[in-house]
């Protein structure tokens, strides 16, 4: 429910919508790649208010998604989350961690850098309408 949320309204190319528990299980929550245990969340009584998820490879980790509930941004909560995430990571072993952020999303390009990610790389989408 968290992900659904949070993700209805992450900046980008391609507005994403919420998809069916099943699909995101086997998608999101069975891939291959996501380390649920150096994932992290933050949770207000039964409710996870924020979370943020790690996938791996070898010594490498990847911030798949840092999600805040609307009702709990501004607390500085994805901080929370995404620096202990990172300080599992490197008790694991990794070294080195990537995520990616949508230029229009300065609350998340505040913490990534505050965490000491720096840009290595820009991607550019391009649209072209077909028709009339």
């Amino acid at each position: 429910a968290a992900d659904s949320v949070a993700s209805l309204d992450e900046p980008g190319d391609s507005p994403l919508d919420s998809i069916d528990y099943d699909r995101w299980v086997e998608e999101i929550w069975n891939a291959p790649g996501l380390d649920k245990s150096l994932s992290v969340a933050a949770v207000a009584g039964d409710d996870v208010a924020c979370f943020t998820v790690i996938e791996t490879d070898s010594d490498r980790a990847w911030s798949g998604m840092t999600g805040t509930i609307p009702s709990y941004r501004g607390r500085g909560l994805a901080k929370l989350v995404k620096s202990a995430a990172l300080r599992r990571c490197a008790a694991a072993g990794i070294t080195a961690a990537y995520t990616s952020n949508d230029d229009e999303n300065g609350p998340m390009l505040a913490i990534n850098n505050w965490l000491g990610y720096r840009r290595v790389q820009t991607e550019m989408a391009l649209l072209r309408p077909l028709g009339s």
